[in-house]
């Protein structure tokens, strides 16, 4: 973490961790205290290795550890961890159709395991940067049965989440879609690749790829994300409800470093649904799911041959 970052988050979260001094003794500053934080999910030394390289007691550590976290989650994840609206979302639409070649896209979405803790899912734009996540699940659940159960997935499908406008391609209206692996859910706002059969059409096949080129940016967010704050690559023996601020508070630091970087991410679950067949009826007035991936192929500059068509 550089400098100014670093004194960025001690000022946004000095009004938290700031402790009166008393008669007994010295506070331990904001600073060293967010050093101390860093230090734990950047290494995953021991508590007693930190104590030693910081002066103080190995108990102190976990309390400041934990403290700073919560602190994180609650001052700085709202401003960092956001859904894109306006301007924001034109912007990041429009990149990942330059960038990938894949029109209407607004992320990617996926899951990841971290040992001992519960599943977490997250949805990324085309700069690695997280705009939702979803923690707590355990790993052994099916994505499409954590996706049901994410407010992203509830919010979408009572429609109060913002999702943008609606763009013509080949003279079909479609929406922005998520991007996401054969194990997510078929719909008209989140695209998974066709099943390859071994009879795939070439329009199909260059779906598949431009498909996947452009939803490795959730994959990349992920490698990152436990590259940088590497207390998630190792098992552990926190409390379930201390790990969500934990792993809450590595995703906000992500994505200060990538902002500061010009980067962005997003998160995804999945949910227990039998998968939709050519026609939604989720709203009126949507296309069918043939239409929306005709259109799509079309803009590769492929015609599409409906009756080989595959989902």
């Amino acid at each position: 973490m550089s400098r100014e970052a670093f004194v960025y988050v001690c000022e946004k979260l000095r009004p938290s961790l700031s402790r009166v001094m008393t008669a007994m003794r010295k506070p331990i500053s904001v600073e060293k205290r967010v050093a101390i934080t860093l230090w734990k999910l950047a290494t995953n030394a021991c508590y007693r290795t930190i104590g030693h390289l910081f002066g103080v007691a190995k108990n102190t550590v976990c309390v400041i550890v934990h403290q700073t976290c919560s602190a994180i989650v609650s001052e700085m994840s709202q401003d960092l961890i956001k859904w894109p609206v306006g301007d924001l979302m034109s912007e990041n639409v429009r990149n990942f159709e330059q960038r990938w070649g894949f029109p209407q896209v607004l992320g990617a979405i996926d899951g990841t395991h971290i040992p001992i803790i519960r599943r977490h899912d997250s949805v990324v734009d085309r700069s690695n940067r997280f705009i939702d996540i979803f923690i707590g699940w355990p790993g052994s659940v099916h994505d499409a049965r954590v996706f049901a159960n994410s407010p992203l997935y509830q919010n979408r499908t009572s429609g109060s989440l913002f999702w943008g406008d609606e763009r013509d391609i080949g003279g079909v209206p479609v929406p922005l879609v998520l991007l996401g692996d054969a194990a997510y859910p078929l719909s008209t706002w989140l695209m998974k690749p066709f099943s390859d059969n071994g009879r795939l059409t070439q329009p199909q096949k260059e779906f598949n790829y431009k498909h996947s080129r452009a939803r490795m940016v959730v994959e990349n967010a992920f490698g990152r994300l436990k590259g940088r704050w590497r207390i998630l690559l190792k098992t552990q023996d926190t409390h379930l409800v201390n790990l969500k601020n934990i792993v809450a508070a590595c995703c906000t630091l992500h994505n200060l470093e990538r902002g500061r970087d010009g980067v962005m991410f997003m998160c995804a679950h999945v949910c227990d649904i039998i998968l939709c067949s050519n026609t939604v009826k989720k709203k009126t007035g949507w296309p069918p799911l043939a239409s929306m991936f005709d259109a799509i192929m079309t803009s590769f500059y492929f015609k599409v041959d409906r009756g080989k068509e595959k989902t």
